[in-house]
This record gives structure tokens, sequence and C-alpha cells, in this order.
């Protein structure tokens, strides 16, 4: 869940990204998991999807997956919109439990997310 003001809108990065609608100072936690809010998906769950609606979660979990524990985190908010970068401005805290701005995010900025930190899930595409 989204702990911070954001909306969707253009990304610099790819298609939609997630932006920061107030100035956001290192050390805030911008989103946390919230049981109930947001699901995970262990793999043999999204195998028993159809089809279509496993394309869904995956693109939306795209830097979800935890291969620790074999599961996709869907976040439940605009959240699922954070791209990727290499030089991100969050990154995840409490074994991914919450995320955390790593240096201070301006208004207007895109919030990112370094998906290395638990691969992507276009890894698990072909799954």
């Amino acid at each position: 869940m989204l702990l911070v003001h954001a909306r969707v809108g253009p990304s610099k990065i790819h298609g939609l990204g997630l932006l920061a609608a107030d100035f956001i100072p290192r050390g805030t936690i911008v989103w946390e998991f919230r049981p109930g809010f947001d699901l995970v998906f262990t793999s043999a769950e999204m195998e028993a999807l159809p089809p279509h609606a496993r394309a869904q979660v995956r693109f939306y979990c795209d830097g979800d997956y935890d291969p620790a524990t074999d599961s996709h985190t869907l976040s439940g908010d605009d959240a699922r919109f954070t791209n990727h970068s290499d030089d991100a401005n969050t990154a995840s805290a409490e074994s991914g439990r919450i995320t955390v701005a790593v240096r201070d995010i301006e208004e207007g900025e895109e919030i990112t997310w370094d998906y290395r930190s638990w691969g992507s899930a276009l890894e698990f595409a072909s799954r």
C-alpha cells in the first residue's frame, strides 16, 4: 500500500509510471505490504490462473518475484506502476515488506525501484 501521495502518469522510462505528487524526503517509507490489500501469489497459484489473468498479474508483478519464497507480490494500488531503474530512488527493506526512499524525491519525479533486487517476472514468463 502506498504511504505517500503519488499518481500514475507518463514515464520517461516505460509507458506509465508512478510520479510523486508531493516532495518525499529521504528515509520515508513509500510502500508497505498490507495483507488483504496487497496480494501474494505462489508460482503454483499463478499457474492455476487462466492464461489471460496470469499474463496480467505477471505484467503488474514485474520485479516483485521473490525466488526465496517462490512468490509474486501484486500491489493493490498504483504502486504496481513503479518502473525499474538501475539508479532507483527507492529500495526494499524488511525482506520486501517495505520500500523506502533512498534519497529525496521531488514532486513530479518518477518513483523507481531496482527490480534486480528480487529478479524480474520477465525471467519467469516462460514457466
